[in-house]
């Protein structure tokens, strides 16, 4: 998955370069959610054998061993940024594109306001996610204890954290997918050209599955308890990747674009 997004984002400053606009502001952003999309995926790396070894005495197929309860509390030390660095990686996506969308949209005022509506929602629902990781338990000091995050009212924040984060996710790429059709319509473009654009915009639905997925994958594994550390880790990385390589793959089809223009 590093292999990949390293690729996407060196490729989609290569067609920057290609085309001679590069480093503008979404590349910047764009690059930023690389950079947490790494560290989440090394701090992931860090801690995968470790999970599996709490994961055997959790599912009871080992015993418990001597220094059992410092790796679980090292596991909840990297899982606490990292589900900061997704949610993180997903919004630097979103606000990639808001970027792209806003040169769709210059001299026009009403949009422009709407742009700025749609800027300040995703904005807040991003603190949102942030908030709900940290009150998800009653304290950080039992955050980073052993044991002392399983209260009924723990468990009952954890879930309400995932579907929270979960829909404050689907509703903002819905926002971002939606608000260029709307200015794509009144635009004097022709048909091809418009649906190529509404193509790259349109590639958050393949998130929008992601995010589907993921949820209802760990919630079916994990009801009545909170979302199981290795099902997080899994989908967080693979959800991070697909929502980075979609900011890529706008470029993708841009430069394809351009190309059968040439041709």
């Amino acid at each position: 998955m590093m292999t990949l997004a390293t690729c996407f984002t060196a490729f989609r400053l290569a067609i920057r370069a290609w085309k001679r606009r590069f480093w503008l502001t979404e590349d910047i952003v764009v690059c930023l959610a690389w950079a947490c999309f790494i560290a989440m995926t090394i701090g992931y790396i860090c801690v995968t054998d470790t999970l599996y070894r709490v994961s055997d005495v959790g599912n009871n197929q080992k015993p418990p061993y001597p220094g059992f309860e410092e790796d679980v509390v090292f596991i909840l030390k990297i899982f606490f940024p990292n589900t900061l660095l997704l949610w993180t990686t997903l919004w630097l996506v979103k606000f990639a594109l808001l970027l792209q969308c806003r040169r769709l949209i210059d001299r026009r005022p009403y949009y422009i306001t709407i742009w700025w509506i749609i800027v300040a929602v995703t904005s807040i629902f991003y603190v949102g996610c942030i908030v709900s990781q940290f009150t998800s338990c009653r304290s950080l000091h039992a955050w980073f204890s052993y044991g002392q995050c399983w209260t009924e009212r723990d468990i009952r924040a954890s879930v309400v954290s995932l579907f929270y984060a979960f829909a404050v996710d689907i509703v903002t790429d819905l926002m971002i997918m939606l608000f260029p059709l709307q200015v794509l319509w009144n635009l004097r473009l022709n048909r091809v050209r418009k649906l190529s654009i509404m193509a790259i915009f349109g590639v958050g639905i393949v998130c929008i599955v992601t995010s589907t997925i993921r949820v209802a994958n760990i919630h079916s594994r994990t009801q009545a308890s909170q979302p199981a550390p290795s099902w997080l880790m899994l989908w967080a990385v693979i959800e991070a990747a697909i929502g980075k390589h979609s900011a890529t793959a706008t470029e993708w089809m841009q430069a394809d674009r351009v190309r059968l223009q040439l041709w």
